[in-house]
């Protein structure tokens, strides 16, 4: 899954997410030591119609020319989902007891898109994992990237991430020309949309609702718009899913 030089493409295609599962292992236990689909040095990689479930990260593509994700669910990534743990109900002690155990989570989640050219995440789901779409250093001004009519929910941590390397705006890192439109993000333990160093990017139409932290937030951001977005009952809590304050 990591080649010395890119230059293949491929797909991977189910028939749909209840019924094609790409697991880490049978169970979450067994599975969230270990990335689950990881490729790094590749042209295109495409991901569609499927469940991706009990792993560390779920899809982690690194520099590749475009990361594409089409109608795929992420469930119990870096995380075995327990209830009580995800939906805004613990205490600061206990989300971070539930962060620092070696049975309950991993440092993971849904995805993590690292220096891709170009990104297209839509409608795919993410529920009951540690993080959601986290996407570092990525996109092109060439290109447009998309994250759009996807819905996340119950994540320990930021749901929807544009990230960058050094999380204070450097040049040469953080995404680029990105549009954030039409996602449903609900009960997340941390910031629902967060930017941190991005570049030209836009967040549009997206509805943020009982989130811990803040419905959108951006930080070390230049030409950034945000447009449109519905934000209800955020800022509720004053620590992470992970216990940080």
């Amino acid at each position: 899954r990591i080649k010395a030089s890119a230059n293949q493409s491929f797909t991977i295609e189910g028939q749909g997410k209840d019924v094609t599962f790409i697991r880490g292992a049978s169970t979450f236990a067994a599975g969230m030591g270990s990335d689950l689909l990881y490729f790094r040095n590749f042209l295109d990689v495409t991901v569609r119609h499927c469940t991706v479930t009990n792993c560390m990260y779920g899809f982690y593509p690194r520099s590749c020319r475009k990361a594409e994700l089409d109608d795929v669910k992420f469930i119990y990534c870096a995380s075995d989902g327990t209830a009580n743990r995800h939906d805004l109900s613990g205490s600061q002690a206990e989300q971070l007891a539930f962060w620092a155990s070696t049975t309950n989570t991993s440092n993971g989640g849904a995805m993590r898109v690292r220096s891709c050219l170009e990104v297209v995440i839509r409608d795919i789901e993410v529920t009951l994992c540690a993080r959601g779409c986290r996407i570092q250093d990525s996109g092109s001004a060439d290109k447009t990237s998309f994250v759009t009519g996807c819905k996340i929910s119950r994540t320990l941590e930021g749901s929807i991430y544009l990230a960058h390397a050094g999380y204070d705006g450097s040049a040469g890192y953080g995404c680029v020309n990105f549009v954030l439109s039409n996602n449903s993000v609900d009960s997340c333990w941390n910031n629902s949309i967060l930017l941190i160093g991005a570049t030209g990017c836009t967040v549009m139409n997206n509805s943020c609702t009982n989130g811990a932290s803040a419905g959108v937030m951006c930080w070390h951001c230049l030409d950034t718009r945000v447009v449109g977005n519905s934000v209800y009952n955020c800022n509720r809590k004053a620590w992470s899913g992970i216990g940080t304050g």
